[in-house]
């Protein structure tokens, strides 16, 4: 039984990724993401350093520019609060999707009888229905003679006869 949950999802407009990111190796940063008790605790922790009247006399030149600090840990707690968020609307989409999909596949998989019924009364039933895939790939054009490569003429190790060695 289809799940009835036929809407589209929401518009969004997110940021797109800057150009020429490239990710951090997590390893990199094993033991440097807050406890829980470090994010609870974050906002009476700020507040109070923003109140220390004489912070600057107490710690000196030892510790690290207050102004400084306060932007650094602000700037980090926005960033986990915004992973969170994305996070709880990656496991949304993905529900979702798989809910959409699984809906619209049992659809497809109950006109599939019918379909076959139709054909069976009307032989030139298929020809006549228009095929999406045909027409996909006459848009894209020729295939290459190398597939695995994308490449216009055979390469040399797809072109040997034999069993594939898994390379190429």
């Amino acid at each position: 039984m289809p799940i009835d949950d036929t809407r589209p999802p929401p518009a969004v407009t997110m940021t797109p990724v800057p150009d020429g990111f490239v990710p951090v190796d997590p390893s990199d940063f094993q033991g440097y993401r807050p406890l829980a008790s470090h994010l609870a605790a974050l906002p009476d922790a700020v507040a109070e350093i923003q109140a220390f009247a004489d912070y600057e006399a107490v710690f000196g030149i030892t510790a690290p520019d207050r102004a400084e600090l306060l932007r650094r840990v602000t700037a980090a707690a926005h960033w986990t609060a915004l992973l969170a968020q994305v996070s709880a609307w990656l496991q949304y989409v993905q529900s979702q999707e798989a809910v959409a999909w699984k809906d619209a596949l049992l659809l497809v998989q109950a006109f599939k009888a019918p379909f076959e019924l139709a054909s069976r009364a009307d032989p030139g039933l298929p020809s006549r229905t228009p095929r999406p895939r045909s027409a996909a790939r006459r848009a894209a054009g020729p295939r290459p003679a190398c597939r695995r490569h994308a490449r216009p003429t055979p390469c040399r190790r797809c072109a040997r006869p034999g069993p594939s060695t898994g390379r190429g």
